[in-house]
């Protein structure tokens, strides 16, 4: 099967692809990244009003979104990088691995938000990334697990090649 042979070399650019836009989205200003945050906002106020209540519950929804961004762009990092060191290591391996390089990449997101104008690192953010990491991780996971038990029920049988 073709996808399979660029399956890696796939995995590798989602991963360069999902932390060259963590870092661009870390690089803008303190101003660029609240304007931004304050349009995604009004979109979601306008598009999914039964969501935008949702975050506005605790009176902070700004806050809400930008902490809901930074899990949900770690999850997606976390199940990608998992992916893609599942094609060298076993499952537990990879997802320890992945956890420490994911978290490792959130400390240098923060540290260098400590360089940005208007912008500060947080370690809660780090946490919340970490979180984000290992919710996507866990999907994987679960996945990996998921596709196991169904080859284990269903074989698929190759036919030998000459």
């Amino acid at each position: 099967m073709q996808i399979k042979r660029y399956r890696g070399a796939l995995l590798l650019a989602l991963t360069a692809a999902v932390m060259l836009g963590v870092y661009l989205f870390s690089a803008q200003s303190g101003e660029r990244s609240s304007s931004l945050s304050q349009e995604a906002l009004e979109l979601v106020r306008r598009l999914l009003p039964g969501v935008y209540e949702l975050l506005a519950r605790g009176g902070r929804p700004e806050f809400a979104l930008r902490k809901l961004a930074h899990l949900s762009e770690y999850a997606l990092l976390g199940l990608i990088v998992y992916a893609l060191l599942r094609k060298k290591l076993s499952p537990l391996p990879a997802a320890v691995t992945a956890l420490v390089l994911c978290v490792g990449f959130a400390i240098t997101d923060e540290w260098h938000q400590l360089y940005v104008p208007d912008r500060d690192g947080n370690i809660r953010d780090v946490f919340i990334d970490g979180a984000g990491s290992s919710a996507g991780i866990a999907l994987g996971l679960l996945g990996t697990g998921l596709r196991w038990a169904l080859f284990r029920q269903f074989p698929i049988r190759r036919e030998k090649r000459a």
